[in-house]
């Protein structure tokens, strides 16, 4: 966690703005370090600048429109607060594996009692997180510890659910990086096999050797395709987009990206 990222001591509305600055973390994260704004700058681009003595905490979709605005109309987070737009525990989970970034709603008390997070207010609070890839684990971003805290998915969900009468109160960055699906079929009226090229790559991603192969169907996420030019003493034609199948038991598997397209789910 940066010292930007911190809510500061002192001030007028700094007890009660942890989720602005949790928006402000993911405004950062979206956008790679390219737009940095402060917690102090979304509340006063609320509808709430001052805080109401009855409910000093802003919510999720006030903020969402605070950074909309301060971002030029460049951010516009995904935010889950009402009917069937809540998340459950498992789609939370699977937004997190695609890599986005998301603020939480919780009673922070849970997670001191879980060991997350080391004392400190208990109260109703606004953290950040996402998912470390290579163990799986939730990285939680609080904007009152100045460093990131590994959490297990279910004291997270436990604080939020505490928080919301068993909701998830949510907000993502958006997904910026397109999924694809790779769909090989038979396509003739007839036809029980589909023949297809699959193919390898050395280590430094050049096509060293293709083979023909056949299938009844397959229908699996990939890769994004990333063009591929041929080894040295390979066939010049062999260069292309290729795309690599990302699940099921032919995992691994790198055929042409002809037979990939983007999906939106």
């Amino acid at each position: 966690m940066r010292a930007y990222q911190q809510i500061p001591l002192g001030g007028k509305t700094g007890p009660y703005d942890c989720t602005a600055w949790s928006a402000a973390i993911l405004v950062d994260a979206h956008t790679r370090g390219a737009i940095k704004l402060r917690g102090q700058d979304i509340r006063k681009a609320t509808d709430e600048p001052v805080p109401s003595s009855g409910s000093p905490g802003l919510n999720l979709p006030q903020v969402d429109a605070a950074v909309l605005e301060l971002s030029g109309n460049k951010v516009d987070l995904d935010t889950r607060v009402s009917g069937s737009e809540i998340l459950t525990r498992e789609q939370a989970r699977a937004r997190a594996a695609d890599g986005r970034w998301f603020g939480i709603q919780l009673i922070r008390g849970v997670l001191i009692d879980r060991g997350v997070i080391s004392g400190g207010f208990r109260g109703p609070h606004c953290i950040t997180g996402h998912m470390r890839m290579s163990d799986k684990v939730a990285i939680l971003g609080d904007p009152l510890v100045p460093k990131y805290l590994p959490s297990a998915w279910d004291a997270l969900f436990d604080a939020a659910e505490a928080f919301a009468d068993g909701r998830l109160l949510t907000q993502w960055t958006r997904d910026i990086t397109p999924d694809y699906r790779v769909r090989i079929v038979p396509s003739l009226d007839g036809a029980t096999v589909k023949a297809f090229y699959r193919y390898r790559v050395d280590a430094s991603g050049r096509i060293t050797s293709r083979a023909l192969d056949h299938t009844s169907g397959i229908v699996r996420r990939c890769s994004p395709p990333r063009y591929r030019s041929a080894a040295q003493g390979k066939p010049a034609i062999w260069s292309r987009q290729l795309v690599t199948i990302t699940e099921g038991r032919r995992s691994g598997w790198i055929v042409d990206a002809q037979f990939a397209k983007e999906i939106s789910t």
